[in-house]
């Protein structure tokens, strides 16, 4: 007996139920029990089919008697090797276990417990177990079949649109599956209309937030049609797909938001799966600047326009989304704004006002407050670069900072990936340099009437950040102060010889309107 056969022997001996009135017994069970032995061992194609298609014939009249006589054989037909090449037998095979699993209603509505076929059905999922964990996957046999089959794809890809849930979500899983590694698979899917039907399908199931884990298999076949693909990365562009992405986030798409829109966007829940999709989100527009040459500054440029640098930001340095939202939304703008001078300008002129936390608020009544639930409150508006700063030498602004050694470490995440965007925003950017090196002095006190306005320019709150050693009794997180501060000086620096002089000007301890000037220092040498 083989392997596959024995899975149906421990239901061969459960009992069949009563055979519907009306409904004669076989009269001959030679006939199939010889139509079985033609199944097994004739070396006859034709032959065996005929029997095949004879015994699918008696399983309509006959399905519990066919079922424990002849599926352990179906079985074993349907892990042949080459039922794969043969679509013929394949649909008879098919079609005969559909009619052996198919379970008859006793009312409308409500099938039977009793019905034969729920035995086939349990037999039928043993064998698919046992397929998919056992035998090794043959991904490459797969693909090239639907590469070379009539309509292959095209009928894969017809079944996004059915209306029918359930096999609409097997469609997407198969898809994840085939594109895996497969440029000429994903090419196909691309350009026959992929990305807006699995776009669509993210629209129908109501986005990130209400979407679950349909919109993530869908954001992951998109993913897997993107990665490594240069040619699907420009299709996407040319197809205004980057436009989509800062939406799907809920980001406002007006050019300039309503302050009512940026705080709905800021202020949004996350659920767990939520979170999931929105990573995914990112990954896309990740993928689309991971590159280089002339398709990722036109991806550059397509995001700008699309609107995702400005969610980007707003993401990363004004609401209140989970610190590693925040970390990957911020490591994304950095590879949108490097070598990017478009993006490097719009970042230079962004300001937001980032969003703080407090248990209350400034000026609420205590006694409303919910210190499980922190409210949270917009700080003065200031520039981005300002708050780039602020976030990489302070941490997350209010309530928002670590209270465990997890949440140390995903503020961590936050100010390196700070530190990853001022050193593209520097990148390529000498007046930047300049001017961040030049406003290093001690901050100006300011005037009673700008007292709600920042007190600091990025050069005076990085002056400031060296200056300041953590003090011993201080935690872990505060000697982190120092070290990027010293990481963004080395940034200002770094290859550009006009900033080092001015740099090397800087006074340390002196009054702030000598804190540039001359210096007769002998062993005052370049950097």
């Amino acid at each position: 007996m083989s392997f596959l056969s024995s899975l149906q022997a421990p239901f061969s001996k459960i009992c069949s139920p009563p055979r519907p009135p009306g409904t004669a017994p076989i009269t001959d069970r030679h006939t199939l029990v010889k139509l079985l032995d033609r199944l097994q061992n004739s070396s006859q194609h034709e032959d065996r089919r005929s029997s095949l298609l004879g015994i699918k014939g008696m399983a309509r009249d006959w399905k519990s008697e066919v079922g424990q006589v002849a599926l352990p054989a179906i079985l074993d037909l349907l892990a042949e090797p080459g039922l794969v090449d043969d679509l013929d037998m394949a649909k008879a095979v098919l079609e005969t276990l559909n009619i052996l699993c198919a379970i008859e209603e006793t009312e409308p509505g409500r099938p039977s417990k009793t019905d034969c076929g729920v035995t086939h059905v349990d037999t039928f999922l043993m064998l698919l177990g046992t397929l998919l964990t056992t035998p090794p996957p043959r991904p490459l046999t797969l693909q090239a079949h639907f590469l070379t089959a009539p309509g292959g794809l095209g009928t894969i890809l017809s079944i996004l649109d059915e209306t029918r849930e359930i096999l609409r979500n097997e469609v997407l899983l198969i898809l994840l599956n085939i594109t895996e590694k497969n440029a000429d698979i994903q090419k196909i899917i691309a350009f026959e209309g992929g990305f807006d039907r699995l776009f669509h399908i993210i629209d129908v199931e109501g986005g990130i937030g209400a979407g679950g884990i349909v919109v993530q298999d869908c954001l992951l076949c998109v993913g897997q049609l993107l990665r490594y693909n240069v040619s699907n990365q420009n299709y996407f562009r040319e197809t205004s797909c980057i436009p989509h992405l800062a939406p799907m986030l809920l980001f406002p798409p007006a050019q300039d938001p309503h302050p009512v829109a940026l705080d709905s966007f800021a202020t949004q829940p996350w659920s767990e799966q939520k979170l999931n999709n929105a990573l995914l989100v990112l990954a896309l527009a990740r993928t689309m600047v991971s590159g280089a040459g002339a398709g990722k500054i036109a991806n550059q440029r397509a995001i700008l326009v699309g609107g995702l640098t400005r969610c980007l930001a707003e993401m990363g340095l004004a609401s209140a989304a989970p610190p590693v939202l925040k970390a990957e939304a911020l490591h994304i703008l950095a590879h949108v704004i490097r070598g990017s001078e478009i993006n490097q300008e719009f970042i230079s002129k962004l300001v937001l006002n980032p969003l703080a936390a407090s248990s209350p608020p400034p000026g609420q009544d205590p006694s409303y407050s919910d210190r499980e639930k922190p409210e949270f409150y917009r700080l003065p508006p200031q520039s981005a670069i300002l708050a780039l700063f602020s976030l990489a030498l302070e941490g997350l602004p209010g309530a928002q900072n670590p209270s465990s050694a997890e949440d140390e470490l995903h503020t961590l995440s936050v100010r390196a990936a700070a530190l990853s965007v001022i050193d593209s925003f520097l990148d390529g950017n000498l007046d930047a340099q300049l001017g961040i090196v030049a406003t290093m002095n001690t901050p100006i006190p300011q005037l009673p009437e700008q007292s709600s306005g920042p007190s600091h320019s990025p050069g005076s709150l990085l002056f400031e950040a060296l200056q300041s050693l953590p003090p011993t009794d201080a935690g872990g997180m505060a000697a982190y102060t120092s070290f990027f501060a010293s990481l963004i000086f080395a940034h200002l620096l770094r290859g550009f010889e006009p900033a080092k002089k001015l740099a090397r000007e800087i006074r340390i301890g002196s009054d702030p309107a000598d804190s540039h000037g001359p210096t007769n220092d002998e062993d005052d040498q370049p950097v």
